[in-house]
């Protein structure tokens, strides 16, 4: 019994499905046309602005705090080359190296 609906129509449905022409002959003057392909344009730039955004920040500080890490790693190097460390005498780092 409540299968009877399905059963009464559906034939009548499938008509009228495959009924319907395949290619429907419209035509989209050039106003209607630029601004459907405005607003896909808009669209479209909208999502890769949005990714770029939110992927660049990141990668962006974690090459900057990489860069400081390497250039305080060289800087560490250089004032112990040097004879500039911590100690305020240079002899005590660079015993054979005098001043004149």
């Amino acid at each position: 019994m409540k299968y009877e609906f399905l059963k009464r129509f559906a034939p009548i449905a499938l008509i009228l499905i495959l009924g319907q022409p395949a290619i429907a002959f419209a035509y989209v003057g050039p106003g209607a046309g630029l601004s459907i392909i405005g607003s896909l344009l808009a669209f479209l730039a909208a999502i890769v602005v949005g990714v770029f955004g939110f992927l660049w920040f990141p990668i962006r500080r974690f090459l900057r705090k990489r860069k400081q890490a390497a250039e305080q790693v060289a800087a560490d190097a250089q004032s112990v080359t040097d004879g500039s460390a911590d100690s305020p005498d240079p002899d005590v780092v660079n015993p054979g190296k005098s001043d004149a």
